[in-house]
Parts: C-alpha cells; sequence; structure tokens
C-alpha cells in the first residue's frame, strides 16, 4: 500500500510539472504573439483576501500608493476583497495561482492578455513566495514574474519574507527569477541576507507596505467602546489568537495565563481575530482560549474589523499580544508595543527592524513561559522599548515607501 501511494504522489508531481510547463509556455507565447510598443499602467496579482485583514490591508496600501496611474487588481474571486477605487480593474482569475488543471491553463492565457500593455507588474509578496504555504502557488507566482519580466515588464514582488527552509522548488523559481530581472522587495534584513545568500541578484531592502497604510476608522464602535474603557482610566490589552498557530499547538493555556496576569495588572482585555477563513481561523482559536478562562476575567469580545478600524484600535491600546503579523506592523506604526507569536521565521525579521527581538515568541512546547516572560519584559522596560522603536520607525517608513519607487506618481508627487 506504500508502494501505491508513493507511485500516486510521483505521479501527481510530475503531472503538476507538465501542467505547469505547460501554463508557462501559454502565457509566454500569447505575449509572443501580442507584442505591445506602447506600455501603461500596473497590474497587481493580489493575495486572496477572504476574511484576511492582512490581505485588504495590503490591497489597501497599494492603491492608496498608485492613486493617479491605472491599475488593474487581479483576484481569485471578487467577493474575497472590498474595493474602494472605482477607477481600478478588478479582473477575477480564480485558478490563476492554485490551479493545476485546464482551468489553470486558461487564467494563464487571460492574464497573459492582462499584461500585453502593462507597464509593470506588481506580486503581493508577503509570506506567500517560499513555499511554506503552498509549493505550487509559490512557483506559480515566481513564473508569472519572470515571463512578464522576460517580455519586457518590469516585474517586482513586494515587500516579503523569505525563511530558512524554503522549498527546493520556490527557490529554484526564485533563482531564475532573479536571472530574468524581477526586483525582489525583501520586508526585513534577514529575508534579504537569506535571498542574497540563496543566488538572487535583485533584493531590494524594504519593510512591509502596510507600514505606509494611513487609513483610520476613529467612528468604528469596537473604537469607540475602546475609548470608553480609558475614560474610566483603564489601561488596553488588544489581545489576537491565530487559529494558524492554535491548529499546530495548544497555545490556550499559554494566552489563559498571558490574560490573567494582564488583568490582574489592571488591563481591560479586547480580544479580536485578524483572520477568519475556515473552520478554525481566529474565531475558533478565540473561543478556545476564553471557553475555560476564569469567569472574573472580563473580555470584550470584537468580531472582524475593517484595517482602518484596526489602525485606529491599536492608537488606544496600550499593549498587544498577536498571533498574527499584519496586526502587530499596525500596531508598530502607531507606535504601540506588540508581543508577536512568530510563525514561518518571518516574526524575527520584522521586530530586528525596530531593535525588539525579545518581544517575539516562538509557539513551542514552552510557550506558556515565553510569552509571559516577553509581556513582564514589555511592562518593566515600556518606556526604554518605546523610545527605541518611536527613533527606528521613520526609517522603517522609508523602507516600506521603496517598494512603490518605480510608480510614477509617487516619483512626481514626493
Amino acid at each position: 500500500m506504500r508502494i501505491i501511494h508513493a507511485a500516486r504522489r510521483v505521479l501527481n508531481a510530475a503531472k503538476a510539472r507538465l501542467v505547469g510547463n505547460w501554463a508557462e509556455l501559454v502565457l509566454r507565447r500569447h505575449l509572443q504573439r501580442h507584442p505591445s510598443a506602447v506600455r501603461s499602467g500596473i497590474v497587481l496579482i493580489a493575495a486572496p483576501g477572504g476574511g484576511n485583514l492582512g490581505d485588504q490591508a495590503m490591497l489597501e496600501t497599494f492603491l492608496d500608493q498608485t492613486r493617479g496611474t491605472t491599475v488593474s487588481i487581479v483576484v481569485p474571486s471578487a467577493s474575497s476583497i472590498s474595493l474602494d477605487r472605482p477607477d481600478a480593474t478588478l479582473i477575477e482569475l480564480p485558478h490563476l495561482t492554485h490551479g493545476r488543471g485546464i482551468g489553470h491553463i486558461r487564467d494563464m492565457r487571460a492574464f497573459g492578455r492582462v499584461l500585453e500593455t502593462a507597464a509593470q507588474v506588481f506580486m503581493v509578496g508577503a509570506d506567500v513566495m517560499d513555499g511554506a504555504y503552498s509549493p505550487h502557488a509559490s512557483v506559480v507566482r515566481w513564473r508569472i514574474l519572470r515571463a512578464a519580466s522576460d517580455h519586457g515588464v518590469s516585474a517586482r514582488v513586494l515587500g516579503f519574507s523569505w525563511n530558512s527552509a524554503p522549498t527546493r522548488s520556490a527557490l529554484k523559481q526564485m533563482q531564475l527569477a532573479s536571472n530574468s530581472g524581477v526586483t525582489m522587495c525583501a520586508r526585513d534584513p534577514m529575508s534579504a541576507e537569506r535571498l542574497r545568500r540563496a543566488g538572487s541578484r535583485t533584493v531590494e531592502d524594504v519593510a512591509d507596505i502596510v507600514f505606509l497604510l494611513r487609513r483610520e476608522d476613529d467612528d468604528a464602535s469596537a473604537v469607540q467602546e475602546a475609548r470608553r474603557l480609558r475614560d474610566q482610566h483603564r489601561k488596553i490589552a488588544l489581545v489576537n489568537a491565530s487559529g494558524l498557530v492554535g491548529s499546530r499547538m495548544d497555545q490556550v493555556p499559554a494566552y489563559r495565563e498571558a490574560i490573567a496576569w494582564l488583568h490582574a495588572r489592571g488591563y481591560a482585555i479586547v480580544m479580536l481575530p485578524h483572520v477568519d477563513r475556515g473552520a478554525k481561523g481566529d474565531e475558533w482559536a478565540i473561543s478556545e482560549v476564553l471557553a475555560g478562562l476564569d469567569e472574573t476575567i472580563p473580555v470584550h469580545r470584537l468580531g472582524m474589523l475593517s484595517p482602518a478600524a484596526v489602525r485606529s484600535l491599536t492608537q488606544v491600546a496600550d499593549i498587544v499580544i498577536s498571533g498574527r503579523m499584519h496586526l502587530a506592523i499596525m500596531s508598530l506604526s502607531n507606535s504601540t508595543l506588540p508581543v508577536v507569536i512568530a510563525t514561518q521565521g518571518k516574526v524575527l525579521g520584522l521586530l530586528t527592524l525596530f531593535g525588539l527581538e525579545r518581544l517575539s515568541v516562538e509557539p513551542d512546547t514552552s510557550l506558556s513561559r515565553k510569552l509571559l516572560e516577553a509581556i513582564e519584559y514589555l511592562d518593566a522596560h515600556a518606556a526604554r522599548l518605546q523610545d527605541t522603536a518611536d527613533a527606528a520607525l521613520p526609517a522603517v517608513i522609508d523602507l516600506a515607501r521603496r517598494n512603490f519607487e518605480s510608480v510614477p506618481v509617487l516619483a512626481e508627487g514626493e
């Protein structure tokens, strides 16, 4: 039976490579047959969205940073994102990055039509380029960028992480993309070093694009409730529990101990989800934490909010505990310090930009001890750490702007 399963895996992998090669060939042939003498406009291959606050925040940042240009946004599903720029064109290609059959080949041909007259193509990189979540989708993303660059379209991966153990297929495609001139915007020093060590010659040091997001929603009911708590002279602890981490290990005891510690020191506990996708999203993880929490500890539980409302909420908070990176980024951009449970090796690189490495917590069997130690450390050294982070923030924002230095409207406006 094991031999049969192994044979099936080998056969499926070979089939996927064959379809992938064919799909890339279809894209390249379309571009060769439809050359354009005039190129203008920008194409963004966006993150999936669909209940992911970070994906929506990256999209909104991109839209804000490219105002005044002709923009086409490629997404798997139009219903999974919120688009508030009437001049932006939304293109739905459900099988472009994750498809494996005829649908994938069809969407690659359709994407070729999108690229025919484009001057630039941007890929939301984040944590999806090294194969950690979907080896197939990472390979497809690199193939698309390489084909675009070979066709004369400026190709750029917006701020992304590169972990210490990328899949072999993603590594190979990254190296080929570098040879084709694809610009790789590494959003932290550790990722930049890993990419260069792996052979990339087109790395640019940047920071995550969400550091540029300036949208706020002070009128959101959740923000108003937090302000009422502040008016009662309560400190606010904004707490997120990640369904991703919770699906891989038991994080519940660590969160319960942390919440009890914060409550005992006068913090009002506000819990919010960051990703609500599937049966085990953050809503599920928060429910798991609350199910056995001491009933004498009041917790203000929020639902999914817009990026603007979350940014306003982080301004009110005194401390943030997060299992999600973009919540930490929104907090840091508003000078609120986060303790972050790390995933995929990306969080430590982020906090290195601020000199806050000790606020990164690895999710392992010692999570309860490590999380509490990080919170106690932040509480004991808050003033010094705040000064350190505030001093670093302007340079980090400048790094984030480098993601968009190829966009003409920014060059003219600055």
